[in-house]
């Protein structure tokens, strides 16, 4: 399990992550033809799940058969790289045939390098997915599942200088929000798409590296960044409703960071504070003003052993709470190379969502035990189980519930 530690790129905040953690002669190789990379893959399962609909009471099990494909063409010519991509999820329901879904996602980019020191990207996705049962968002209240679909246009461009980068990312998002039919009352509508809105922000990232790598292209092995995004949302009326306050709103975002790699323990970490402001039209509407935090370190004590400790704090906007659902999570993961293609994955990750305006707090918590088995470079098999609980200041948001899962995943 050899792994090498990086920046993210394609996005202003600078994050890290490690490749793959299979053997090389276990790991897929990309087709390659007439110019063209190719990479792709299907997992096609069943899961148990013994709470559908997240229920405090009356829960109702099912089985739910499967298939998540993805697949991305690259090519490059000429200094440009051009992408291609697309990703998917089907679910079908044995029983609540309701919440049978299909999610996707498609976009492209292109990243031109001009010379050494500049690079300019552009892109484009769209994607619809459907809201989560477990999202403390009244989504059990709705007959069948609700979906979101996000459409987005990005450009942006990279500086590098000595020792400091400079990164600039523009987006314009349109979000739009279907609506439900209550379980309770067919008669009556479960209200989402007064949250539909357009969104364009910009973010950027200044970048110094303390200490450079060891060659030309080597990730700094230690280097300080600051990170903003500024934001306008501007918000669609509730159709047929008068007296409704105004959702638009400016958010502004503000991180100071570090990162750093201790080659000697083999730990990379990145720490990050700041805060997040959201300026509401409103003048009745109380601006939201909080403290943003980001962390995250990755440690490998030993070969087949790492270790992922990350946090997180922001405002989540997909909901029907006017200043949102301000989100603290921490997340700890383990992945162990039991022997040369096995590996046991478990974790633990807590969430608290508190709801500004209203007397409300979730602390949701999640368990999770996963064994990969890699046949070979195409093929692989997984099982595992995952408990979710949640504990709420409103008892009736209370539930658990386990999924156990059984896969095969598919590699070109």
């Amino acid at each position: 399990m050899c792994l090498t530690p990086g920046l993210v790129q394609g996005q202003t905040l600078p994050t890290i992550s490690y490749g793959s953690s299979a053997p090389e002669e276990l790991n897929p190789q990309p087709l390659r033809y007439k110019g063209l990379v190719i990479k792709g893959d299907a997992e096609l399962g069943t899961l148990y799940d013994t709470n559908v609909f997240s229920q405090n009471t009356n829960e109702e099990s099912d089985v739910i058969t499967f298939l998540k494909p993805q697949l991305s063409i690259t090519k490059q010519y000429d200094g440009t790289i051009f992408n291609v991509y697309g990703n998917g999820m089907v679910e079908k329901f044995a029983s609540n045939t309701s919440e049978n879904r299909e999610d996707y996602t498609v976009g492209f980019d292109i990243e031109r390098n001009i010379n050494s020191k500049w690079t300019v990207q552009a892109g484009a996705l769209n994607l619809e997915r459907h809201r989560n049962r477990r999202d403390p968002t009244g989504n059990a209240a709705t007959k069948e599942l609700t979906s979101i679909k996000n459409t987005e246009f990005s450009a942006g461009a990279t500086r590098r200088f000595n020792r400091l980068t400079l990164r600039m990312l523009g987006k314009y998002n349109m979000v739009k929000n279907e609506d439900g039919v209550s379980r309770a009352n067919p008669n009556q509508q479960v209200i989402f798409s007064d949250n539909d809105r357009n969104i364009t922000s910009l973010g950027g990232a200044l970048i110094y590296a303390i200490e450079p790598g060891n060659s030309f292209d080597a990730q700094p092995n230690k280097s300080i960044y600051v990170w903003s995004e500024v934001a306008q949302q501007d918000y669609k009326e509730r159709g047929n409703t008068s007296g409704v306050l105004s959702r638009d709103r400016n958010t502004y975002n503000f991180l100071l960071g570090y990162i750093s790699k201790f080659k000697s323990l083999s730990l990379t970490t990145n720490f990050a504070a700041g805060y997040l402001v959201q300026d509401f039209d409103e003048d009745s509407v109380d601006d939201t003003k909080k403290i943003d935090l980001y962390a995250q370190a990755l440690y490998q004590p030993y070969r087949r052993l790492l270790l992922d400790l990350s946090a997180e704090r922001d405002v989540t906007q997909d909901n029907d709470f006017l200043r949102g659902i301000t989100k603290t999570s921490v997340v700890f993961n383990s992945l162990f190379e039991l022997r040369h293609n096995l590996y046991l994955n478990g974790g633990f990750s807590y969430e608290l969502s508190e709801f500004d305006g209203v007397n409300r707090e979730d602390s949701d918590y999640t368990g999770k035990l996963n064994l990969e088995y890699r046949m070979n470079p195409h093929l692989a098999a997984n099982v595992g189980v995952t408990h979710f609980m949640r504990n709420s200041t409103a008892p009736a948001e209370e539930f658990d519930k386990t999924i156990f899962l059984l896969s095969l995943t598919g590699s070109l």
